[in-house]
């Protein structure tokens, strides 16, 4: 199953995002429950966010903080959400498997308590932020007709002319060269001729002569055209 963590991430819920152009996220919670193991999943989430000061300092949707509509900014903060949140995202477990996520159902969204009030005699829009709680169910349904991340990984490997090893390929490698790291920058491949970093796993002819990654009978993994 995808982690608590990247959905919310897929989402943009962490502490510090904005939904719309007025609210904060101050704090997030995203939990997981099991609905079908490997299948499906449900993440309850809990937000708490702050209403941001427009320009002028005043609270754009309804006058000051103090004075606006809690019921209005309950119903603005629910449709901001549905709206942040409207498309479904696909996240990967950590074995790289997709499942499909997306957020059910309308928010429940209620006004907390403020921690102060304005000093006397300040100016508009200096009373604390109006914060909120917002609550909503998220879920997860495995996607088998989408790529596995590895499989993924591979179909652009096939597009550059890559390939995996088959045992076979790898056991016949092992034979004819050893692995060894990249050391110089400069080193090209002498199958293909690609650019080779240092600390780059490369194939090496056993028994072939020189220290240079790119020097002849050396290859990087993956090549074109050979598995090595």
């Amino acid at each position: 199953m995808p982690s608590p963590s990247d959905f919310r991430r897929a989402f943009g819920l962490g502490q510090g995002e904005m939904i719309g152009e007025h609210w904060l996220v101050t704090s997030s919670k995203v939990g997981h429950d099991v609905l079908e193991q490997n299948e499906r999943y449900g993440f309850p989430t809990e937000l708490t966010l702050e209403w941001q000061a427009g320009e002028g300092g005043t609270r754009r949707g309804g006058g000051s903080g103090k004075n606006a509509s809690g019921g209005r900014r309950r119903r603005v903060l629910a449709a901001a959400f549905k709206q942040h949140t409207r498309e479904p995202r696909v996240v990967y477990s950590a074995y790289g498997s997709p499942y499909e996520c997306k957020y059910v159902g309308s928010p429940s969204v209620t006004a907390l308590p403020l921690d102060g009030e304005a000093e006397e005699g300040a100016g508009a829009g200096s009373a604390p932020a109006p914060a909120f709680r917002l609550t909503c169910l998220g879920r997860a349904a495995r996607r088998r007709d989408v790529p596995t991340r590895q499989q993924a990984a591979q179909a652009e490997r096939d597009a550059k002319g890559q390939h995996e090893l088959s045992k076979d390929e790898e056991r016949r490698c092992l034979s004819e060269y050893r692995v060894i790291k990249s050391r110089f920058g400069s080193s090209r491949c002498a199958l293909c001729g690609e650019a080779i970093d240092p600390g780059v796993k490369i194939a090496k002819r056993q028994g072939a002569g020189g220290r240079r990654g790119g020097s002849r009978g050396a290859g990087r993994l993956g090549a074109k055209g050979r598995g090595w």
